[in-house]
């Protein structure tokens, strides 16, 4: 994984360029995957495996049918991701101390500053 900026959809039909830091979680759907976002939702012909290479640190794959942006979780309740607006993505029974574990280590490396040093 790396920290690109975007992931690029391109197919037959369209070439779509969406903003990482826009996305609130991917949902995979059958052979399709889903993102949403604030402002809506767009969906394509894809797997969890075509996309990840594009996916920063700040992603996580909670569930077998989910990957949320933990930049935009604003809680970790048991087996659930919150977003602001009320959305929620469930966690795996089998993932949720890993999950919970993750998001409080990465709220500690957001949360960190550097003591300052005087010269």
């Amino acid at each position: 994984m790396t920290d690109n900026k975007f992931l690029p959809i391109i197919s037959e039909r369209r070439t779509i360029k969406i903003e990482l830091e826009r996305v609130l979680y991917f949902e995979k759907n059958l052979r399709k995957l889903l993102v949403h976002m604030e402002e809506g939702q767009l969906e394509f012909y894809s797997r969890f495996k075509d996309i990840e290479e594009y996916l920063g640190e700040n992603f996580y794959h909670c569930h077998k049918s989910y990957y949320v942006n933990l930049d935009k979780v604003v809680r970790i309740e048991p087996r659930t991701y919150w977003f602001e607006g009320g959305k929620w993505v469930p966690i795996s029974q089998l993932k949720y101390k890993e999950a919970k574990e993750r998001y409080q280590n990465y709220l500690r490396e957001l949360c960190y500053c550097p003591p300052a040093r005087y010269k």
